[in-house]
């Protein structure tokens, strides 16, 4: 049995070993814990921010130098002729640049205002200053007791205006209750009497229609149309003396007779309790069927005139009789369009006397409404008055007890020496406005010509008062040199050229002398015509070195070209990649003081872009805040 057991054991080892590792495995992943983010942050320093393009090049030996102006414009002065002898950095030429110069009058009284300010506030206060601030104290005293008092009477006086207020809305809302009731008494009454003159109207409307088709019957027993024997008597001589007018009594009877059957049954179909719309709808029809009779009529009396008597079977006597009848239909036709007229006019009376009155109503109801707003308004406004004023008074008492310990405080801080804090944007103004003054005079350099080396003036191509185009279109002073001179020639690629002006400082080393030596240059000339090596655009950039520093130097040295652009120096700086973009927008990542981990979201207005990946703050960091530069899991 133990060897049986053993052999099993034996045999299944492995399958032992693989659950344990699985086991361990699964253990291990439940239990374990993932780690917290690694933030990567960064201090936010004040220092020198440098911005520089770096070339390669080769020293080269120079004979002479043709200079001309950074800036087109007019020659006002001429300080060199030919053959004068110039030492590097002589002043040769300038332009008419009144602008540039009271720009660096201008910068520099800037600069002398700055350091007076900090100067000023390093003093700390005056005797006097104390001495007010102590009087301060006083007056805010007195301050705090008046107010305590105006805050007493302002609480009585909304007690009164409260109780004042509440009995003219009472007042007001009665009012409001007797003009409702009176303006539905008026409603009522107009509502029937309206009711009452469209009923009348109804049985008008069917009597004009019964005397319609009466007085059209005697259109046509001259006629002789639906009646064809009424006229057998006179039918050879009517109308004898002018037929166009029978043909126009004829037509007049048809569209008569048709505006009639229009009218009737929709007429007689009315009842007393129609609509006013459904009875006006059959008022445009009867009074164009009575129009259209009363026009049948006429020219069937015109008809008459024009009918030959004195026949066998017709007299003048039965002529005269027609001609009576017809007119007094026509009168029958006209009573009626004049009671359907006298009827609508009792009815638009009607209506607006009804609504003259409802208006007159309406009125009072919205001038008792409109009192009743005005009297909640007034409630209102007096109590949001009494109310500011209780308020303002408190407000008032909190500001004269704070006013008073402002003037308290106020007191040791004039008696108190300056803090650094308070003297750090007035010496940040020192700097602002010393470096608006260098940069001014660097302006204003390019408006002139100084000698980049020791030498002697052998031409002078220009005349004061002469205008002047830039250094790319033809030199104005050449100097020879008299002495060794050097310039380096680089290749600025087109990535960095915009950077890159004319009398940048420049620092050079040099192979032969290591890193530790540095040669101080200038950038004389930029060629504005490009050239390309291996696909790529470069600039050719000429730097002449300042001087030599008693280095035996040699035309072929290879030369390392440092370009200083630009350099601010007193910046608050970042690393670049600190920086993200959310649309148009740059924002940083600021850490909490009490957890690293978390952290706010600030908006940041970014300036110069300077060398190892820094980049300054103008707007919304300060020196000495962490900020998270990336974030990895």
């Amino acid at each position: 049995m133990k060897r049986l057991l053993f052999s099993f054991l034996k045999k299944k080892w492995w399958m032992v070993l693989v659950l344990v590792v699985v086991g361990g495995v699964v253990y291990a992943a439940v239990g374990r814990k993932p780690s917290p983010p690694q933030m990567v942050t960064v201090v936010v320093e004040r220092g020198v921010l440098r911005q520089s393009v770096e070339a390669t090049g080769t020293l080269e030996a120079i004979d002479r130098v043709d200079l001309a102006f950074d800036t087109s414009g007019t020659v006002r002065s001429l300080f060199a002729k030919v053959g004068d002898d110039v030492k590097a950095g002589d002043l040769l030429a300038e332009l008419e640049a009144n602008d540039l110069r009271a720009a660096v009058q201008s910068a520099g009284r800037a600069v002398q205002i700055a350091q007076a300010n900090l100067a000023k506030a390093e003093a700390g206060s005056t005797t006097e200053a104390v001495e007010i601030a102590q009087a301060a104290v006083t007056v805010a005293e007195a301050g705090v007791s008046a107010a305590a008092v105006s805050f007493e009477n302002s609480q009585q006086e909304a007690e009164k205006t409260k109780t004042v207020a509440d009995e003219q809305v009472a007042s007001a809302q009665a009012a409001l209750e007797s003009a409702s009731s009176a303006l539905l008494n008026v409603q009522s009454k107009d509502v029937q009497a309206e009711k009452e003159a469209w009923e009348d109207f109804v049985g008008i409307l069917q009597t004009a229609m019964i005397s319609d088709r009466s007085d059209l019957s005697e259109a046509d027993e001259v006629l002789g149309i639906d009646n064809v024997s009424a006229n057998d008597d006179f039918e050879d001589v009517l109308s004898a003396t002018d037929e166009s007018v029978l043909v126009a009594a004829e037509n007049a009877y048809d569209i008569a007779k048709k505006s009639r059957d229009a009218a009737e049954p929709l007429t007689f179909a009315l009842t007393t309790d129609a609509s006013s719309s459904s009875i006006n709808v059959v008022v445009a029809l009867v009074e164009t069927a009575l129009a259209d009779t009363a026009e049948t009529l006429l020219y069937t009396r015109q008809a008459l005139d024009a009918t030959a008597v004195s026949t066998a079977t017709f007299s003048s006597t039965e002529l005269s009789n027609l001609k009576a009848s017809v007119d007094t239909a026509r009168q029958d036709i006209q009573k009626k369009q004049d009671a359907l007229v006298a009827q609508l006019q009792t009815i638009e009376t009607l209506v607006v006397t009804s609504k003259t009155q409802e208006d007159a109503a309406s009125r009072t109801v919205a001038e008792a409404e409109q009192a009743v707003v005005s009297a909640q308004a007034s409630q209102s406004s007096s109590m949001v008055t009494v109310d500011a004023a209780v308020r303002s008074a408190e407000a008032a008492l909190v500001s004269q007890q704070a006013a008073l310990v402002q003037a308290q405080a106020n007191v040791a801080q004039v008696e108190a020496n300056p803090r650094s804090v308070d003297l750090a944007p007035l010496e940040a103004e020192v700097g602002r406005t010393q470096s608006e003054f260098a940069a001014a005079q660097a302006r204003l350099a390019k408006a002139e010509i100084r000698s980049p080396i020791d030498g002697k003036v052998t031409d002078v191509k220009v005349e004061e008062g002469e205008q002047v185009a830039s250094a790319a279109v033809s030199p104005v002073v050449i100097v020879q040199a008299t002495q060794k001179a050097f310039k380096i020639v680089v290749d600025v690629p087109e990535s960095d050229i915009a950077k890159v002006s004319v009398d940048d400082l420049v620092e050079i080393t040099f192979d032969a002398f290591g890193e530790d030596t540095v040669v101080k240059g200038r950038v004389t000339e930029i060629d504005p015509a490009q050239k390309t090596v291996e696909g790529v655009v470069f600039y050719e950039t000429t730097v002449h070195l300042d001087t030599t520093d008693g280095l035996d130097l040699k035309p072929g040295l290879s030369s390392n070209v440092t370009i200083v652009t630009a350099e601010v120096a007193d910046a608050l700086m970042i690393p670049q990649r600190s920086v993200l973009e959310r649309g148009k927008d740059k924002y940083v990542r600021v850490a909490r003081p009490a957890d690293l981990n978390i952290y706010d979201e600030r908006t940041v207005k970014i300036g110069l872009r300077g060398d190892e990946g820094r980049v300054q703050v103008l707007k919304g960091l300060s020196e000495g805040e962490t900020i998270i530069v990336s974030i990895r899991d």
